[in-house]
């Protein structure tokens, strides 16, 4: 790769770092203004780059913190110390931004030219308006309990009733300093031992706890209370006592249950809601169907009546074993209710995907169920709009190959397979030689038939096992699998280079086109996902400026030549300061009067490890 390609490719990894930093960065003059700005901070502060780019820092701070902002900016340009300082940011509409800003000096590329300042935003607005809520919701807390219909209260740690809200002393005319014994003795005992109990145990062992049970009110009336309690600790994790909140529900409880069969009958029964209904007779094991549910399955013939064995007969063979454990569940009470999605066979052998809900709504007196009704919802329009929605989330819609957020996906799962099994996995990285002068020259309509052309050829020489992804642009990759060889990936590389140079015919235009190709190894290139996405990239661009129309395999050189040249970069940037570059004259003699009539200044790198550096190793970085 030559010195051009590296700076270019060093060059835009940094800006894209930069601009896609999840923090507002910016880089300001030191007068203020600012000289680069990141995606963020456009977003956090509500101005396009081109805007910021044209203000200073004093233009966006609430008018409030310029002069302490200006202030800790002199400090910094004084001693070069980074400062940290929380402030407000202004958006144009008005609205604060509250936020914390980091900034520190950065040093000249070269001498003379001015420094300029890096400043770290984070965005706190959230966090000090969360603060400021809470205060706001203390207050709000304590007029809703004064005024809430419900019994609020609150046990200490010792167990005394350390609040009551007023309905509370209404319905037992208790105060505050009363022991919770004080409720105890109001509790109607009879069939309520366990109650009292599982409350104790919950208080003692620090629980969370619900129950109902009738209390003697101070008029001597017999209340229902549903009470729900919680355990409630300090901010250091400090045990502070128990809250709880206590619902008179006396003038429901009588018609509860009765209410709740008779409403989910009615619900379940309507059919004029769109959903088809069954009725699921277990005694006698028959299905009753309305005729909303044959129209679902599309026949219009009357109620019809069928048996649970040729009900389970038009569930599709892979839904069968969840969906008849899930409605087992429910018959034999382990779960309430009964909701699943699976698909059915309806007219014609088509399979349609359907919601069914049930619930068991008569048991005998040992408490097995007798009967059970249930609704179907036709949802096959939504599963389709899903998987729909699922495609265009992870196929590239040119070429229907899987895109890049499918790719890195299968790449992952496809090294936890190779590390689990210890199988070889290798990962091809493919790029278009030419393509870019092809889609200038005929325009991009053509340019796609290319692309989808090329995306052809290339799945074709993978296996169906293998993933073929193109992560955008004519980049893509192939995850290679379960390799019994190397030079299995080497075999595939080679056909796509075959395949990928056959002419493409366009309309009235024939193409040339080839590719360079990088190839990586699980797991001597390479454990994790990133790093055999990197080394492949790295090895196709070696391809590339070795000719292209080849195939290159990562190397460990690749690698450490890499490496060298980001620690070399690190250590010119202080070279100079460090006073480690030394010129040396070289003098030029004319032959014929044998004087010295000029020198040539040659710089040298004295590098406190490496030591005496020319040229031609440092200058190209």
């Amino acid at each position: 790769m030559n010195t051009e390609h590296v700076k270019l490719r060093e060059a835009l990894q940094l800006a894209a770092i930069f601009d896609q930093a999840q923090v507002g960065l910016s880089e300001l003059s030191p007068s203020g203004g600012f000289l680069r700005v990141n995606n963020e901070l456009c977003r956090m502060l509500g101005r396009s780059r081109e805007t910021l780019l044209t203000m200073g820092v004093p233009d966006v701070t609430h008018v409030d913190d310029i002069r302490e902002s200006l202030q800790a900016v002199g400090r910094l340009i004084d001693d070069g110390e980074p400062i940290s300082i929380d402030k407000r940011y202004m958006r144009p509409d008005g609205s604060i931004v509250w936020a914390n800003s980091s900034i520190s000096r950065l040093d000249p590329v070269r001498p003379g030219l001015p420094y300029s300042l890096l400043v770290v935003t984070v965005d706190l607005t959230e966090r000090t308006l969360a603060r400021q809520a809470l205060a706001d919701s203390e207050g709000r807390f304590r007029a809703l309990a004064e005024a809430a219909p419900v019994l609020i209260w609150q046990l200490d740690s010792h167990g005394v009733i350390a609040y009551q809200n007023p309905k509370c002393k209404e319905l037992f005319g208790a105060d505050g300093s009363t022991n919770c014994v004080e409720w105890k003795a109001r509790l109607h005992l009879h069939g309520f031992q366990d109650y009292v109990q599982t409350f104790e145990a919950a208080f003692d062992e620090r629980q969370a706890f619900q129950g109902r049970a009738r209390f003697q009110a101070l008029d001597g009336s017999m209340r229902w209370l549903e009470s729900h309690m919680a355990p409630w600790f300090k901010g250091n994790g400090e045990y502070a006592g128990h809250v709880g909140i206590s619902i008179d529900i006396t003038e429901n409880v009588a018609t509860q249950e009765q209410l709740m069969v008779v409403n989910e009958r009615l619900t379940l029964a309507l059919d004029g809601s769109g959903d088809g209904v069954w009725d699921w007779n277990i005694a006698s094991n028959a299905i009753t169907y309305s005729r909303r549910m044959e129209e679902i399955f599309g026949s219009t013939d009357n109620v019809k009546v069928e048996n649970h064995e040729q009900f389970c007969r038009r569930i599709h063979p892979d839904d069968l074993p969840q969906t008849q454990a899930a409605l087992q569940e429910c018959v034999d009470g382990v779960t309430p209710a009964f909701s699943a999605e699976y698909r059915m066979r309806g007219k014609g052998s088509i399979w349609k995907w359907i919601l069914s809900r049930a619930i068991v709504v008569a048991h005998d007196e040992d408490g097995r169920a007798l009967r059970m009704i249930g609704t179907v919802t036709d949802i096959s329009d939504e599963r389709h709009s899903q998987e729909v929605i699922w495609l265009h989330a992870n196929f590239d819609a040119l070429t229907r190959l899987p895109n890049r957020r499918l790719f890195r996906d299968r790449l992952a799962q496809e090294v936890m397979q190779a590390r689990r099994t210890g199988s070889l996995l290798s990962l091809l990285f493919i790029d278009l030689d030419h393509f870019k002068e092809a889609n200038d020259q005929l325009g991009h309509d053509a340019g796609d038939q290319l692309l989808v052309e090329a995306a052809r050829r290339i799945r074709s020489c993978a296996r169906q096992t293998d993933t073929v992804a193109r992560l955008g642009g004519d980049e893509f990759t192939a995850i290679l699998a379960q390799l019994t060889d190397v030079l299995d990936a080497e075999k595939i590389a080679r056909e796509i280079n075959l395949e990928l140079v056959k002419p493409f015919f366009l309309s009235q235009e024939v193409i040339y086109l080839s590719a360079s190709i990088g190839i990586t190894v699980f797991p001597s290139d390479g454990v994790e996902p990133e790093t055999l996405i990197r080394n492949a990239d790295q090895a196709m661009y070696v391809a590339k400026n070795s000719g292209r129309n080849r195939f290159n395999y990562f190397t460990q050189t690749m690698q450490n030549e890499a490496q060298n040249r980001l620690h070399l970069i690190a250590d010119l940037r202080n070279a100079l300061a460090e006073n480690q570059l030394e010129v040396y004259y070289q003098p030029v003699v004319e032959l014929r009067t044998k004087c010295v009539v000029k020198a040539e200044a040659l710089l040298r790198w004295k590098h406190p490890r490496l030591g005496f550096l020319m040229p031609v190793d440092f200058i190209p970085v």
